[in-house]
């Protein structure tokens, strides 16, 4: 029962006392009975639109949650559209750097293989290519390292302006490119660092022998004069060789998706059964796999 039928039923058993009273009393209650029920139904109508603006405001506020959450999800994959713009311009420049440090390393390799010392004059060449190689090939290590510091800056600053509920997700997001495609750099150069110093040393310890250092054709090995001079040789080389090996396995562990296969880098037969008096195994570079930092 509404207010407006309490007043109504109240104002029908008032009229059937009012008949009992005085023409004065009677006009009196008649007003209060008019008063109260004009009051009721005001009230009544006032509840209602009360009720209807309470429903509207509440429509309203929900409307104005999904719009911000439409608005929220935009931004944040906007966001997420910078993020992956941001790795893919970092791995177009570190594809460029990391091309011509490949084909530098190859060089650097070969310069050490005993059918390219087979002449004085070629050792001394090797040598000059090979310490004008090595500035520009540490060069292309610090433009990829600076190119990875200037994305993980502008990670940060695409990271400030996102509200507190996206950053996570983009943070896992970026986690995950760069573990795929980037912490193996690091790992690796530490390697390259190294052994650039050992084929230095190499070609160095040559370039100083020259004349005491013969290429067999048949045998496809370099002989030495002295059983000093092939110790140091061998000293050097199996240091090369040890290097690979340690750089291809930290690579797996610390990537193992940029290391498709670690058998691949394997010690050169003969190395280490060589006669004292004779050297020349190759040290071989040790190619890149499907997946390492120099895939191109």
């Amino acid at each position: 029962m509404n207010w407006t039928t309490a007043a109504c039923l109240i104002t029908l058993s008032s009229l059937g006392k009012v008949n009992a009273m005085t023409k004065s009393n009677r006009n009196v209650i008649i007003a209060v009975i008019v008063f109260s029920i004009l009051v009721a139904v005001g009230l009544a109508a006032w509840v209602g639109k009360s009720a209807m603006d309470l429903a509207e405001a509440r429509k309203e506020e929900q409307r104005v949650q999904a719009e911000l959450l439409v608005e929220r999800q935009q931004a944040e994959a906007e966001r997420l559209n910078e993020i992956e713009s941001t790795f893919n311009t970092l791995l177009v420049n570190v594809s460029q750097y990391a091309g011509v440090y490949k084909r530098n390393r190859k060089v650097m390799s070969e310069s050490v293989q005993p059918i390219n010392l087979s002449d004085p004059a070629y050792i001394q060449e090797n040598l000059t290519a090979l310490e004008t190689l090595a500035p520009s090939m540490r060069s292309d290590m610090d433009k990829i390292m600076m190119s990875f510091a200037a994305a993980d800056e502008e990670f940060k600053r695409i990271i400030a302006e996102s509200d507190e509920q996206s950053r996570e997700s983009m943070a896992q997001k970026w986690r995950e490119m760069t573990h795929k495609h980037i912490e193996g750099y690091t790992v690796f150069f530490e390697f390259e660092d190294q052994l650039i110093d050992q084929h230095l040393a190499l070609m160095r310890l040559y370039a100083e022998n020259a004349n005491a250092i013969s290429y067999n054709a048949e045998t496809e090995q370099l002989a030495f004069a002295n059983e000093d001079l092939a110790a140091s040789d061998s000293e050097i080389r199996a240091k090369i060789r040890d290097l690979y090996l340690q750089e291809a396995q930290a690579l797996s562990t610390a990537n193992p998706e940029q290391v498709e296969d670690s058998s691949a880098v394997e010690p050169i037969e003969g190395d280490m059964e060589q006669e004292p008096a004779t050297s020349g195994d190759a040290v071989e570079e040790i190619p890149a796999t499907e997946d390492s930092p120099l895939t191109e």
